[in-house]
C-alpha cells in the first residue's frame, strides 16, 4: 500500500519528531516533496533522510 507525500509527512508530524532521533519507517520512499504548510518543508533524499525547514531552523532526520 502506497502513501501519498502529504500522507506520509502527518505520519512524521504526528509522531511528535525529535532532532537527532531515529526514525523506523519502512521502505522510505525516495520522494522529492515541495511544501507541506507555510512553515514545513520536508524532502526525502534517496529516501532515508528526512530534512525539515521550519522557521528558519532546519532539522534532519535518518530513515532506518
Amino acid at each position: 500500500k502506497k502513501q501519498g507525500p502529504k500522507a506520509l509527512l502527518k505520519k512524521f508530524r504526528d509522531n511528535s519528531l525529535v532532532l537527532n532521533k531515529t526514525i523506523f519507517a519502512a521502505n522510505a520512499p525516495p520522494w522529492t516533496l515541495s511544501a507541506y504548510s507555510d512553515h514545513f518543508i520536508a524532502l526525502f533524499v534517496m529516501g532515508r533522510t528526512l530534512a525539515t525547514h521550519n522557521h528558519g531552523v532546519t532539522s534532519i532526520f535518518t530513515l532506518k
